[in-house]
């Protein structure tokens, strides 16, 4: 019987992990959960986030790269570290420059 539950909360808190259609052309897009520090490693998806166990793999690496650059260069400002970082992801993926 536990299984059984394990399976339905992965499929709930899933739901809305699924791709949505967007617009005449066929882009799927789905919306991104943050970590939520419930962190579970059975199954295929995070329950804590919803996020696949593969998509969180894949995002630590470039992660802990801008980590181990932020170390190396020895900066002290963190928070304009993470802000810049967010910035140009930001403008990279079409938003421009933010103030």
């Amino acid at each position: 019987m536990f299984w059984l539950h394990r399976i339905f909360i992965a499929n709930f808190s899933n739901r809305d992990r699924r791709p949505q259609r967007h617009g005449a052309r066929k882009e799927y897009r789905m919306k991104f959960k943050p970590c939520t520090g419930e962190c579970t490693d059975d199954g295929l998806y995070c329950e804590g986030c919803g996020r696949s166990h593969e998509e969180i793999e894949l995002m630590s690496r470039p992660v802990e790269a801008l980590v181990s650059l932020y170390k190396k260069m020895g900066y002290e400002n963190l928070e304009d570290y993470a802000n810049a970082v967010a910035s140009s992801i930001k403008y990279r993926m079409g938003e421009g420059h933010q103030a």
